[in-house]
C-alpha cells in the first residue's frame, strides 16, 4: 500500500494521524473549531484524501481552507425537509460539527476567506448548483420509497462535484482523473455510519436494505423492517454487522465492490478498497 494510503487511515483513526498528514501549523483561524469538525472519523477521511492530494505549493491558508470546505458540504447535506426554507436554514442554523458556535453562514465566510477570488467563484458557483438540486428535493425519500440505484444516482449528482471542487481548490494534479469510485466507495461507510440521521433522505444502505427485503418477501424484523424498528432502539454497533441485515451486508458488499471494476489507476482508491474488505 502507498505510503500516501496508509497515511489516510492513519488520518481516518485519530487527529494525531490527521495532523501529521495536515501539515497544518499554529496560524489557524481556528484550532478549536477544525478540531471539532474532525471529530468524525468519515469527515477526517474526506478532508484527509483533499489535503494528501492538494499541490505542495498551496498555502497554508487554502490547506485550512479545505477542511473548512469538506464541513460546509457536510453541513449542506442537512437540509430541512421543506426545501422552500432551504437558504432561510442554511444561513441561519447553528453548525453541529462546530459544537453550535457558528452558522452556516459564519462556516461560508470562513470557507471564503480562505480562498483567492477565483477560487470563491468556483465555490459559489458549485453550491449555487448544489442549492437548485435540494430546493427540488432530490434529496428527500423514506425509506421504503425507494431503493439502491435510485439513492446511487442522486449520490453521482451531488458527491461527485463536491469531491472535484474540492481537487481544483487545492490545485491538485488529480483534478482531472477518474475518481468517481473512489467518492462513491467513500459513501458505502457514511451511508452505514448515518443511517439514523439520514432516515428521510436518500441512503444507499437504506435503499439496498428496501430491495433485498422485498426480494425475500418482506419478512419481519429483517432488512428494511430491521432498520426501521431499530431507529428506535439504544445505538449499538455498526448496524452492517447486525444478523438481522445479513442479507442486506452481501448485497451492499457486492455494490461496494462493483463500484471499482474494470477501474485504472483511480487515485487512493486502494485505501478505500482496503477498507471496505475489512468493514463489509
Amino acid at each position: 500500500m502507498l505510503k500516501i494510503e496508509r497515511d489516510i487511515i492513519s488520518a481516518s483513526k485519530s487527529m494525531e494521524g490527521f495532523n501529521r498528514l495536515a501539515n497544518l501549523d499554529e496560524t489557524l483561524l481556528d484550532r478549536e473549531i477544525i478540531e471539532r469538525i474532525l471529530i468524525e472519523p468519515n469527515r477526517r477521511a474526506a478532508a484527509a484524501s483533499l489535503l494528501s492530494s492538494a499541490s505542495a505549493e498551496l498555502s497554508q491558508r487554502q490547506r485550512e481552507g479545505l477542511i473548512y470546505f469538506t464541513d460546509l458540504v457536510d453541513d449542506g447535506q442537512e437540509v430541512p425537509d421543506d426545501p422552500a426554507k432551504l437558504a432561510q436554514d442554511l444561513l441561519t442554523a447553528r453548525v453541529a460539527s462546530t459544537d453550535n458556535k457558528l452558522r452556516g453562514l459564519d462556516l461560508y465566510n470562513l470557507t471564503m476567506s480562505c480562498f483567492p477570488c477565483d477560487k470563491q467563484a468556483i465555490i459559489d458557483d458549485y453550491l449555487a448548483k448544489m442549492a437548485e438540486i435540494h430546493a427540488r428535493g432530490e434529496h428527500l425519500g423514506r425509506p421504503g420509497e425507494y431503493g439502491y440505484e435510485e439513492a446511487r444516482e442522486y449520490k453521482l449528482k451531488t458527491n461527485i462535484p463536491s469531491f472535484e471542487v474540492g481537487l481544483r481548490l487545492g490545485d491538485s494534479s488529480i483534478a482531472k482523473a477518474n475518481i468517481t469510485p473512489l467518492i462513491m466507495g467513500i459513501q458505502y461507510f457514511d451511508d452505514v455510519h448515518d443511517y439514523r440521521r439520514d432516515f428521510n433522505t436518500l441512503n444507499l444502505f437504506i435503499g439496498m436494505a428496501k430491495d433485498v427485503w422485498e426480494a425475500k418477501g418482506k419478512p419481519d424484523w429483517q432488512d428494511l423492517d430491521y432498520l426501521i424498528e431499530a431507529q428506535n432502539l439504544p445505538k449499538a454497533a455498526w448496524i452492517i454487522k447486525d444478523p438481522n441485515v445479513a442479507d442486506t451486508r452481501h448485497a451492499y458488499r457486492e455494490a461496494f465492490f462493483r463500484e471499482f471494476k474494470g477501474q485504472q489507476n483511480v487515485p487512493l482508491a486502494a485505501v478505500v478498497k482496503t477498507s471496505g474488505v475489512l468493514a463489509f
